[in-house]
């Protein structure tokens, strides 16, 4: 389950919510990139100094990228840019899950972060932490539970192994 953090009415909600209506706004205005742009930057994690970088590799790797298994899954990636900026993005962060109800079905329920992920959400030119703080506020409901696995978004593809071992570890808690 994602949900975005406004979702349990932070202080800040207005902010993250914000960064959201400014990508919706240049998708209808400008086109999927310039709002991709904007997702990068603001929500992607990826620094203002390396955003033109990123962007010319992200859309069209390759265009830059040397033949190999690398710019074969960017090449793979790329292709699902323009349908998460168009149709995913402002359908899944508007959800807001029924915690009581999740809650009362006593179903065990644990929810992670990369521990990576986690450590960006302290950087002040991040202006969102989409993991950690939406899953502590659910974890914090009865029979949930909060974990940091090792790695970051894409820690069981790079990480398998330790990803796999806190997998394990809160399976066997539950």
């Amino acid at each position: 389950m994602y949900c975005c953090w406004h979702d349990f009415r932070a202080p800040d909600a207005s902010q993250y919510l914000d960064v959201y209506d400014e990508i919706d706004r240049t998708l209808r205005a400008e086109g999927w990139e310039p709002a991709f742009m904007i997702f990068q930057s603001r929500v992607g994690h990826v620094p203002p100094g390396q955003l033109p970088a990123a962007m010319a590799v992200l859309p069209r790797p390759g265009t830059v990228l040397a033949p190999g298994p690398y710019r074969d899954l960017m090449q793979r990636l790329s292709g699902n840019w323009e349908h998460l900026t168009r149709f995913e993005m402002q359908s899944f962060i508007p959800y807001l899950p029924d915690l009581d109800l999740i809650a009362a079905s006593r179903i065990p329920a644990g929810l992670a972060a990369g521990t990576d992920t986690i450590a960006l959400a302290e950087r002040a030119d991040l202006c969102h932490d989409p993991f950690q703080r939406p899953c502590t506020a659910i974890a914090a409901r009865p029979g949930a539970e909060f974990a940091g696995f090792p790695g970051g978004h894409l820690a069981p593809k790079e990480l398998p192994a330790p990803f796999a071992a806190g997998l394990c570890d809160v399976f066997g808690r539950l």
